[in-house]
């Protein structure tokens, strides 16, 4: 009776009265895995503090980075393991560490790009966010320091598709998703999106993009994108697994309409941003369509032509004026002449701007070529007598 007794009262103890045998294990269980798993986080945390004590002792003033000191990337306390397994990736870290201030002086000078929405996910959808920082991959980017060129780098050898699951899986996170999560984690600067913007590989353009539909705000996606579906239509590529190869601006579009993206779920843009956004595609469309049927008018498009050209600033929307073409058209090749630009000036308000082909009204000009045209009797096209 003592025996049983003891044992009963010592249950009573570590337990919750009531609770069945598996349930009192269960519990037990739970409260030794509790203590095991945060006794290393504190040793390894206070071990981590101990070794940039010593690293901001003995490195020089002068040095913007100190060697065996990786600073904990973003996101990793939301993520069940992660936040172990960095921390003693970081103790035991012994390269150097390179920021953005010391490799990417250029791109520094501009702002750091606004965000919205969560720091710790960077938006992304739970599953994918929990997949990509536990992989070995992502930490060892994160190893990699925070040079922006070193990961454009790892981008253009190792990145062959933006789909955010590598391709006949559906829990390992793609190249380029580990790559763009890296990114948020450094918070980039609206040069460094410029530069993916503008890079020759389509690849880190898609990756520039994407960086831009998690994080940026909605209200100011817009302008960032409109170059893209205006004038990325040059090369097909195979950017995703499924389907035939697409264009950049293609595949942008899917981008900026849909919320679903290849296995996963894209933030939520507003509605009203959202209607807007449709409103800017349909002009798009129409204005390639004017771009093919100006190409064959290409040059007739020499200085002095009186044309209509679209015109729109911050304060006006989109709208047609007269305008004059000011220069000679440029020498293009002939499948890029509908995707040329011209310099008009607007004779009611004086300004000069540079506007696409597409975006030139040509209705003018070539009405005036068919009155010209003489059916051989004197008379115009439309039967009236030439004066």
């Amino acid at each position: 009776r003592r025996c049983r007794l003891c044992r009963f009262r010592s249950r009573r103890l570590l337990t919750v009265p009531g609770m069945s045998r598996s349930a009192e294990a269960r519990y037990e269980l739970k409260e030794a895995a509790r203590e095991a798993a945060s006794a290393p986080q504190y040793w390894f945390a206070a071990q981590q503090q101990q070794w940039q004590q010593q690293q901001y002792a003995l490195a020089p003033t002068s040095m913007p980075s100190f060697c065996g000191v990786l600073p904990l990337p973003a996101g990793v306390g939301a993520v069940p393991g992660a936040q172990r397994s960095y921390l003693r990736a970081s103790v035991n870290f012994t390269g150097a560490t390179v920021g953005l201030e010391v490799d990417d002086p250029q791109w520094r000078l501009t702002p750091r790009l606004e965000t919205h929405g969560n720091k710790e996910t960077f938006n992304l959808n739970p599953l994918l966010a929990n997949c990509v920082l536990n992989h070995e991959y992502t930490r060892r980017l994160w190893e990699m320091g925070e040079s922006f060129r070193a990961l454009v780098q790892e981008a253009r050898d190792q990145v062959t598709h933006v789909e955010p699951w590598q391709r006949g899986t559906q829990r390992t996170p793609s190249t380029a998703f580990c790559l763009l999560t890296r990114f948020f984690q450094i918070g980039l600067h609206e040069g460094h999106v410029q530069f993916l913007l503008d890079s020759n590989s389509p690849y880190l353009r898609c990756l520039g993009y994407l960086y831009l539909r998690y994080v940026c705000p909605p209200a100011q996606l817009w302008p960032w994108c409109e170059k893209g579906l205006y004038e990325d239509h040059h090369s097909e590529e195979a950017l995703v697994g499924s389907g035939s190869p697409l264009t950049v601006a293609a595949w942008l579009r899917g981008l900026l309409t849909d919320q679903k993206y290849y296995g996963t779920v894209l933030p939520r843009i507003p509605v009203l941003i959202e209607r807007d956004v449709r409103v800017r595609l349909s002009l798009v469309d129409e204005s390639r369509r004017r771009a093919l049927k100006n190409a064959a008018h290409y040059d007739r498009l020499v200085p002095g032509t009186a044309v209509k050209a679209i015109y729109a600033d911050e304060a006006n929307e989109p709208a047609w004026y007269d305008a004059v073409v000011d220069d000679a058209p440029p020498e293009v090749a002939h499948k890029k002449k509908d995707f040329a630009k011209f310099w008009v000036t607007f004779p009611e308000y004086g300004n000069t701007e540079l506007v696409r082909i597409g975006d030139l009204d040509l209705d003018g000009l070539l009405k005036d070529d068919e009155d010209d045209e003489d059916d051989g009797n004197g008379n115009g096209k439309g039967g009236r007598k030439k004066n």
